[in-house]
């Protein structure tokens, strides 16, 4: 009677084991794919303002003086 509880207690854990891993691995896989697309659309967004800011700048400048 034990032993067959201990080893339901261990077959229990083991799918909790197994069962919170690939959970953990499908959430981290979901995060890092949100921070990666994130740090793109950030880095492009940053960029496009930039030059934009930069030619703008560029332009009036060139034009007032």
């Amino acid at each position: 009677l034990v032993v067959g509880i201990v080893l339901d207690g261990i077959c229990v854990l083991i799918l909790a084991g197994i069962l919170g891993g690939v959970l953990g691995g499908i959430l981290g896989g979901v995060l890092g794919g949100v921070v990666g697309v994130y740090w793109v659309v950030y880095r492009v967004v940053y960029w496009l303002v930039y030059w934009v800011v930069y030619w703008v700048v560029y332009w009036v400048v060139y034009w007032v003086v």
